[in-house]
Parts: structure tokens; sequence; C-alpha cells
């Protein structure tokens, strides 16, 4: 009997990335049980049983590792493919050969949608899955959270997650300013709204964790996100689910440097109310934004979320119910 399977991934330089893991909740809640963890990187594995496998989310680093096990039956649908891998990936002719297989896919956005049929694969965009998640109930607090806000920008943070890339930069005589971020904040943002904020960061030590753990800490960010009464963050994952709890949030675009960074957005962005803070940024490709400024920022009382996603939510929701169950 075919089991369930649940996306579960690997640390990149010592942390893992808990947005991860709450795209995996939101698959999580279409299955009765889980019967399996598997590794988004490893998808190859002989040893995997035979098993259903929503495939949501960012794909991915081992381009060597596909096509997948042919034990795993797919449901592509939020599917993304990271920029920096996609041609390499589907230059491969059984990697699209296999896609084709479970056309159409659904694509978390617009770039996914373009790049797959660019090769040939019938695509369409889906939006996220995680804008089905279903609503906690919890108290609503009058928190405002800061999740990873302009988090590209904090440098020392990174270096200190990433020791080796300080040094290499210090050879290179590359070093930035180093600032404490939250000082850097301050710059922007009114000084007593930062100070009185609750910070939050979907970086997560990998060391002495389990997967239970990483799992657990997604659950209390989703949480954190219900119960504030204001979410500013630049992470697409914090934002998102903050769409589907029903928590205004205030996606603040900075710190973006490359195609990678920008072709995940196409799609997602336009679902949130958002502040544009990289001046030298072409963003002409984002059709649809909602934009708003800083000083037009209600901290009393929140603007609330455009509800552009709700279109989506109900095929995604049928999708996934329907392959989990059949």
């Amino acid at each position: 009997m075919s089991k369930n399977a649940l996306l579960d991934y690997k640390a990149t330089g010592g942390y893992f990335n808990i947005g991860d893991y709450v795209q995996s909740i939101a698959a999580k809640q279409y299955f009765s049980n889980i019967d399996l963890l598997l590794n988004r990187e490893y998808l190859n594995d002989k040893n995997i049983e035979p098993c259903k496998l929503i495939m949501n989310g960012w794909f991915m680093y081992k381009t060597k590792n596909w096509p997948i096990s042919p034990n795993i039956d797919p449901l592509f649908v939020s599917f993304h493919l990271n920029a920096h891998i996609a041609d390499t990936l589907l230059s491969r002719q059984e990697n699209i050969t296999y896609l084709k297989q479970y056309e159409p896919i659904g694509c978390r956005d617009f770039y996914t949608v373009n790049i797959l049929k660019k090769y040939g694969v019938d695509s369409y965009y889906s939006s996220c899955l995680t804008t089905t998640l279903p609503k906690i109930e919890v108290p609503k607090t009058d928190d405002i959270v800061f999740f990873d806000v302009l988090f590209n920008l904090d440098k020392k943070s990174y270096y200190e997650r990433i020791p080796r890339h300080y040094y290499r930069d210090l050879i290179k005589f590359k070093l930035p300013k180093l600032q404490d971020h939250k000082e850097y904040l301050k710059s922007i943002f009114p000084e007593e709204i930062v100070n009185n904020a609750k910070f939050e960061t979907a970086f997560y030590k990998e060391k002495g964790t389990t997967s239970e753990d990483r799992f657990k800490e997604a659950e209390r960010l989703l949480k954190t996100f219900a119960s504030a009464k204001l979410v500013i963050t630049s992470r697409i994952h914090c934002a998102l689910p903050c769409l589907a709890m029903g928590t205004p949030v205030i996606f603040i675009m900075g710190g973006l440097n490359n195609s990678s960074d920008l072709s995940r957005l196409d799609g997602i962005v336009q679902h949130f109310n958002m502040v544009n803070l990289d001046s030298g940024l072409d963003l002409s490709s984002l059709k649809n934004l909602n934009l708003i400024k800083l000083d037009e920022i209600n901290w009393e009382e929140p603007i609330p979320n455009p509800t552009s996603h709700l279109q989506y939510t109900q095929h995604l929701i049928d999708r996934c119910t329907d392959f989990t169950k059949n």
C-alpha cells in the first residue's frame, strides 16, 4: 500500500530556513497521517518506499538527483524552480520527459511557469499552497512582529552564520560596513516601533536539532503570525501564511541583487501590501503591485491585506484533497 510522504530539508551552512517547513506544514494538512519524511535534495534515493508526495515549494540545489524515484507518486502544485539551476535541470531530456508525465505543472510563480513552457512542459500559475493554511485560533495581541526585515542587508549576521565568507571577502577587500541591523532598521522605521517590536527569524541552527524540532519551530512561528497585530517582513514565507491567517502584513522589498531573488517574486508579491526600498531595482516586470510608502504604514490600525490570493485557494485545496484521497 502506498504511504504518505512529506518533504524534509538539508541544512545550508549549518542553518535551516524554517520557511521550508512552513511549506511542508501546508502540504501536511491534506494527509490523514505522515509515514515518511523525504529530503528534497535526495528524492532519487533507491530505497524510497512507494508513496504520495506533494511537490510544493522551492527546488532545489542538487540537479544531478533528478528525475526523482519512480516509487514517488507526485502532485506538482505551487512548484518553484531555482533560477540558478532551472536551465541545467531542464537541459536534460529525461527530466523534461519525467515532468511531462504530470502535466500540467502547477507553479508558485510566473517565472517557473515560463521556464517550463520554454522547454515544452505544460504549466500554469497555481499560487502558493501556504495561502491555504487554516487559521489558527490564538488570542490576538498588540505585537508588531519584525520577521527577517531586509535580512539580505544584515551582513553581520550573515558572516556569523557563514564565517568562511567573512574571510573570503576580507581577503578580496570586499568586506562591507558591518553594523547592528536593529540600529539600521531604526534609520528606516520609527525608533519606538523598532524598540518595541517582536523580532523573529527563519534562520534555525542545525546543530542538535531533529526534524520534529524544526516542524515545532515552524508551528510556533505560525502561531506568532496569527496572534500579531501587524507583521513586517522581507520573507515571502512569512508574508504568505499571514494572508491565510488574516494578519495584516507588509512586505519590505530591499537587498535583492540577483535574478534568482527577483524570479521568485512574480506572482507572489502581488498579493501583499509592499514597500519598495530598492530604488535601483527594476520592478517593471512585476505587474499589479500594491505599493505603499513608508509613511503610509498605519502602526495602530494596519491596512488590511489584499484578497487577490483567494481566487486560487479553492483550486489548490481541491487538487490536494483529490490527490490524497484517491
